[in-house]
């Protein structure tokens, strides 16, 4: 069974104190004040005075993190489990999301269940619209190659040989939409898909 839990306002809710605390159980001196520099190092800009992160972790933060879990206990012991999980801290609450129809949408990629293998293609939203910034927008043109750039070669780095093309073709109108040429996003990607 495939799973994905969340934590509810995860980025406010880390205890800050209690996280440094324990990893000051299970490490060496060093690490423990490169993680508290780490965690007590965010600061923020509201209304040109600048703060200073009290409680939780930075927006985006690497200490945050997401979870997938292949289950292999049964719906009945996954409910057990989440309901162990929700009482290790008052603050950390879980919310579960499980598989339907053999797929579970992960971030942005859907997984399938296929027998004892997975398969991995984009998963987009329905209120996913393929915007993007337009190639007549007022941005320095670095920025629109690297949307360009960056959509493109993280298809080819997630995605096998079975969703690849489909996934290429689809950004590509996606792109040309947008305004591009087919020399835009050829020079923007600096090589030709067969070299990948």
């Amino acid at each position: 069974m495939l799973v994905s839990f969340d934590v509810v306002s995860l980025f406010t809710k880390i205890p800050l104190d209690e996280s440094i605390e324990l990893v000051a159980e299970l490490f060496e001196e060093s690490t423990t004040n490169l993680f508290k520099a780490c965690l007590k190092g965010s600061y923020f800009l509201w209304n040109e005075d600048y703060y200073e992160q009290k409680e939780g972790v930075a927006m985006g933060s690497t200490q945050s993190d997401y979870t997938f879990v292949l289950w292999r206990h049964g719906s009945k012991n996954l409910d057990i489990f989440l309901d162990h999980l929700n009482k290790q801290h008052p603050d950390i609450q879980f919310t579960m999301e499980v598989e339907q129809n053999y797929q579970l949408a992960f971030l942005d990629v859907l997984v399938s269940r296929q027998g004892n293998r997975l398969d991995h293609k984009v998963y987009r939203k329905a209120t996913h619209t393929d915007r993007y910034l337009h190639k007549l927008s007022n941005h320095h043109p670095s920025q629109k190659q690297g949307i360009i750039k960056t959509l493109t070669d993280r298809t080819r780095k997630i995605f096998g040989p079975q969703h690849l093309t489909t996934e290429l073709q689809h950004q590509e109108k996606a792109f040309l939409q947008n305004g591009y040429s087919q020399l835009d996003i050829k020079k923007a990607v600096g090589v030709g898909r067969a070299e990948k």
